[in-house]
């Protein structure tokens, strides 16, 4: 009877350890830009967007104008493979009481990201950017 609590207690510790290991597993990383597409026109933005923990930043600058936004991730869905910087990485986030999503794209040609910002149920403001470059921590 003692050894099936060893047991219990050794799966219990491996199953826990395991589970531990899936949480912490997204990859954090720095991806840069220097443009943004916004309702089909292209506007020159030079731009940073820091995933680091559940935490996304955003900042910004134009024309000497800084501007940084910092979101909460409250979901992930991630298929990366960081050696080849391909696959997709799906955020759900909250940023002053709105949704908003973002995804990152990486195919053969190229990384592009979109920021989805739900303002309502009907309203969004879409936000479209080529990745020049992307470094993880």
């Amino acid at each position: 009877m003692n050894h099936i609590y060893k047991i219990i207690s050794f799966l219990l510790i491996v199953l826990s350890s395991t589970s531990l290991i899936a949480q912490n597993s997204t990859i954090d990383y720095t991806i840069t830009f220097d443009k943004v597409k916004i309702e089909g026109q292209d506007i020159s933005v030079s731009s940073t967007i820091i995933k680091n923990n559940n935490t996304i930043v955003w900042n910004q600058s134009n024309n000497g104008a800084f501007d940084s936004s910092t979101y909460t991730i409250t979901n992930t869905t991630e298929n990366w493979d960081h050696s080849t910087s391909t696959g997709s990485i799906s955020y759900t986030m909250t940023y002053e009481g709105h949704q908003v999503d973002l995804t990152i794209l990486g195919e053969a040609s190229g990384m592009s990201a979109i920021l989805t910002f739900k303002e309502s149920d009907t309203e969004q403001d879409i936000y479209t950017f080529k990745i020049n470059n992307i470094s993880y921590q």
